[in-house]
């Protein structure tokens, strides 16, 4: 089965995540999730900040305030991490690719990609992270790594050194190029992937659900899923992206109700999918963060 690669950053966010895995059920795609991807995801600054850091908001949504606590952390993490094991151990579209073989042979790729690559005055370790998620998803051939990281690497200094070694497509896309790729282009069928998939809930009132998505696109965007690609700001206005087009579409469509409602009915065994594979997320965290809490109070 084909089916692309994610950063860590793409991974560990709800709202990407959702989307992503949303898009992958819809084009039969896996989602290959590479072994440094994965050490990632373990490490404090993975899955378990980031359930963290949605727990506390909506405590001090809630309450107003919340408590900074080592043990509720902890058991939010504990909760966070078992609901992503069971994630990627699962027969469902995640798949962690294997660690035990052709370690060297990552180092060697991770060592020879040129300085250009990443952004200049970054110092890289060549044996983790950045470098180490591209010299793997060249190892296992992976038609397409989604990231965020413009910060870091250069995508198309990547790619073109890529090319050079014989690499015949690019192989790092941002993530309004992944959609782009996985939706061939066509911005009417990524629209209804983001009104499927990347919204949380449905309304009755079409204002709702206009906002509904108004609050998706902005949390995308935070994520990476930018209107205009900056990578070169002289020449931004040439790399507007599918996303752009989406929010533009958004803007004018005077038929969203109408579409919104006919998307979710369409798509709504894919979107239940995915949809409630993060709601056992928040379950979990939740309860978790719950009885740690009211051990910590006495409560």
């Amino acid at each position: 089965m084909q089916g692309f690669a994610l950063d860590t950053n793409l991974l560990r966010y709800p709202t990407a995540r959702r989307l992503l895995h949303g898009i992958a059920l819809e084009t039969g795609m896996r989602i290959f999730v590479l072994p440094e991807v994965h050490r990632a995801m373990f490490d404090r600054q993975g899955i378990a900040r980031s359930e963290i850091g949605r727990w506390q908001r909506k405590e001090k949504k809630q309450k107003g305030t919340f408590l900074e606590s080592t043990e509720v952390n902890s058991a939010i993490e504990a909760a966070a991490l078992s609901w992503y094991s069971d994630l990627i151990n699962s027969d469902n579209v995640f798949a962690l690719l294997p660690d035990s073989q052709s370690i060297s042979g990552w180092h060697r790729i991770a060592e020879s990609i040129p300085e250009e690559v990443f952004k200049s005055g970054l110092a890289r370790d060549p044996l983790e992270g950045d470098p180490l998620i591209i010299a793997q998803a060249v190892h296992f051939n992976v038609d397409l790594l989604s990231s965020n990281n413009l910060q870091t690497i250069e995508h198309d200094a990547c790619n073109r050194w890529l090319l050079q070694k014989g690499w015949n497509h690019p192989l790092i896309h941002t993530p309004s190029e992944t959609i782009s790729t996985l939706a061939n282009g066509d911005v009417d069928v990524a629209y209804t992937w983001f009104m499927a998939h990347a919204t949380n809930r449905a309304h009755e009132s079409d204002d709702d659900n206009r906002q509904e998505f108004a609050n998706a696109l902005g949390i995308l965007s935070r994520g990476g899923f930018r209107t205009t690609d900056t990578r070169r700001e002289e020449d931004s206005d040439a790399f507007r992206t599918i996303v752009y087009r989406i929010a533009r579409r958004f803007e004018s469509d005077e038929h969203f109700g109408a579409r919104f409602k006919k998307a979710l009915i369409e798509h709504r065994c894919h979107r239940e999918v995915a949809i409630t594979i993060e709601i056992q997320l928040n379950e979990r965290v939740n309860a978790a963060a719950e009885k740690a809490l009211e051990q910590a109070t006495g409560m």
